[in-house]
């Protein structure tokens, strides 16, 4: 169970199924308005040293939408979606085998949050290129491609949905007026949070619209500060490209590579 919103994992805490539902039965009898998530557990799930770890991926979104306030308007679906190849691998603090049930949350829970300002928190989290060595070593070259390759399909169907319902919200709240690029060349930063199962396949565990971007550690720093500085440099290329010719994007964009997987946003 975690808050609705809020930052790290301050809070949340693992509980059985009947207990979630004794707690939902509770909160509807009392009317209380605070609201939980529950996240059901994956299980059996790939591990590091005998502990569990999460992925956060980086999304940087940049909307190519218009909506034409006449009689006939309409709202182009498109966009340009970015997946960093800059991220976090999140590390629980015990191994799955310790049952002790005082120990259950550091087992099951891998957000960073929980060690902030403890020492040794270096040793909970990883980058993406210590990720795809374990990976490939453990599982054979080329494994985490095929990974990453599941996880650009995952986001690309979440960020096509969300440029069809904010199209459609927009399409039905400003049908007077024009808007050209609702976020422009200002780049919407998004986290995806994954978990690998046993069979090396991920499974998206939520979205977060504000992900914390601010540092906890060097570590954390130097993860967190090479992707806003990467992020800025692809907008100011967006910036541009909007004064150019878009048949040169493809060109363009190639410069990009080594940090980001473009990929474009079309819905119907």
């Amino acid at each position: 169970l975690k808050q609705r919103a809020g930052y790290g994992s301050h809070g949340n805490k693992i509980v059985s199924t009947n207990d979630a539902l004794e707690l939902l039965l509770s909160s509807r009898s009392t009317k209380e308005e605070e609201e939980l998530l529950c996240q059901k557990l994956i299980d059996p799930t790939l591990c590091y040293q005998g502990r569990r770890f999460s992925l956060r991926v980086y999304v940087i979104y940049f909307s190519q939408g218009q909506w034409n306030g006449s009689k006939n308007g309409t709202v182009e679906k498109e966009g340009y979606a970015y997946l960093s190849k800059t991220g976090l691998m999140k590390i629980a603090l015990l191994e799955e085998e310790i049952n002790e049930s005082e120990s259950v949350n550091d087992v099951y829970m891998t957000n960073s949050g929980r060690m902030e300002g403890e020492e040794g928190e270096e040793e909970i989290q990883k980058d993406f290129i210590f990720l795809k060595r374990y990976i490939d070593e453990v599982h054979g070259q080329g494994s985490f491609e095929t990974v990453w390759a599941a996880i650009k399909d995952s986001v690309s169907s979440v960020m096509e949905a969300y440029v069809d319902y904010k199209c459609t919200y927009y399409s039905s709240t400003h049908r007077n007026s024009t808007t050209q690029g609702i976020f422009g060349s200002v780049p919407k930063i998004m986290g995806f949070d994954y978990i690998l199962d046993a069979s090396l396949d991920p499974w998206l565990l939520e979205v977060n619209r504000f992900p914390g971007l601010q540092p906890r550690n060097d570590a954390d720093r130097t993860i967190k500060y090479k992707l806003i500085e990467d992020t800025w440099k692809l907008a100011a290329f967006e910036a541009d490209l909007s004064n150019k010719n878009n048949d040169k994007h493809d060109q363009r964009c190639w410069n990009f590579t080594d940090s980001f997987d473009r990929l474009s946003i079309n819905t119907v």
